[in-house]
């Protein structure tokens, strides 16, 4: 019932009962299955809620796993199945905590009992449609990769750039993920099925935001004059991510497939939509021409997903509200105000601990700090035209 209400519009009334329904009967413990109820839990994270449901819900997940690994009393037979269930919840977390920008909440004591966390059927499985399984498990694993590679960064102190090491060794991780999997326009192309499209693309913009959060979060460590500058791989690399993101996502939107994106895609396009938003206001035309098609395309894939999930919704209206201040700023031909709107968003890219204590809010105007982004967008532009 949980898992059935996701794939239901924000606005049918079967949603909520569905999810009360769900809620009602975990609550009354009328499963005996520990292994099921935890995936219950993790599965309850998935509704629209304020952060701290979110956050409750995953804290009752990571205790009742914490009460399993350390079981030894646990089915021997239940074993894989608890280590996929661990997993997913690894993934879950690290998944919310990127798309907050906000620490990971879930620290297992006993994650050696995790490893190796790839799983192996012992036989060569065929699923729906003649598609082998390991097409479908290798956008799974991908994902469970990048977690891998972001959650020691989520973990690090917030509200500081990324440095020494840490910069160091996540700048390699993530060009080489990169260029592992080959993150063209082809990824999205690797099956003819939708479903392992879908799968391609919500990692793909999950990696972008990872890229642009990281790399333009720690690009002004050593600025002194208070504009973000980047290195010329960190460029091409945010480019790339923008470039990529927005063809894969446009993808799915000629084939009918958004509806069936997950809510973390939202998070994802948010910045890439903006990007290209202040992009539009470029005094070169080419670069003017090509942002606003790209933005449109970002805007229509917004469009199909507010039928399902109230963030969307709520992202278009702050972006519509942040473009017309862009415009009546470019048409007052205000410099100074303009200068001054970027500097006062710059600060969208730093961690939030402050995150875990607040509810989401609809009037929030969190996303225009994305414009620290581009505060250099002709040198961002021509590297993504070059990708």
């Amino acid at each position: 019932m949980a898992a059935a209400s996701v794939f239901i519009d924000v606005g049918k009334q079967l949603r909520v009962y569905l999810w009360d329904r769900a809620r009602a009967l975990m609550i009354a413990e009328s499963e005996q299955s520990v292994i099921v109820l935890l995936q219950c839990m993790i599965l309850m994270t998935y509704e629209e809620c304020p952060v701290r449901v979110e956050h409750r819900w995953l804290a009752m997940a990571t205790q009742q796993a914490q009460v399993l690994l350390c079981d030894q009393w646990t089915d021997a037979g239940d074993d894989e199945l608890l280590k996929r269930t661990v997993r997913c919840l690894l993934i879950r977390d690290t998944v919310l905590s990127l798309t907050k920008r906000s620490r990971c909440q879930v620290q297992l004591e006993t994650p050696q009992q995790l490893v190796p966390l790839r799983y192996t059927t012992g036989r060569e499985s065929v699923v729906h449609e003649d598609i082998p399984s390991e097409t479908e498990d290798e956008p799974c694993l991908a994902l469970e990769k990048l977690c891998a590679i972001v959650r020691p960064v989520l973990d690090a102190a917030p509200g500081r750039p990324i440095t020494g090491q840490n910069d160091g060794e996540l700048r390699l991780l993530l060009q080489y993920w990169a260029q592992r999997y080959a993150f063209d326009t082809r990824d999205a192309d690797v099956a003819e099925v939708g479903n392992v499209k879908i799968h391609w693309t919500a990692v793909i913009g999950l990696w972008s935001l990872a890229v642009l959060t990281f790399f333009c979060n720690s690009a002004d460590a050593n600025s002194t004059s208070g504009v973000t500058t980047f290195r010329t791989h960190d460029t091409r690399l945010v480019a790339m991510a923008i470039s990529i993101s927005t063809t894969v996502h446009h993808k799915l939107y000629e084939e009918d497939l958004v509806r069936f994106l997950p809510s973390s895609s939202v998070s994802a396009l948010i910045p890439i939509t903006i990007a290209h938003l202040v992009n539009t206001t470029s005094e070169i035309q080419d670069i003017c021409q090509q942002s606003t098609q790209k933005f449109y395309c970002c805007w229509q894939v917004l469009h199909d997903l507010r039928k399902r999930y109230g963030l969307a919704a709520a992202a278009m209206s702050r972006i519509d509200s942040l473009g017309q201040q862009l415009r009546r700023k470019m048409d007052t031909a205000q410099a100074e105000q303009t200068k001054r709107l970027q500097e006062r968003t710059r600060s969208i890219c730093t961690f939030n601990p402050e995150m875990e204590q607040i509810e989401v809010s609809t009037t929030s105007t969190d996303d225009e700090h994305w414009l620290a982004l581009v505060s250099e967008p002709e040198q961002i532009l021509n590297s993504e035209m070059e990708c």
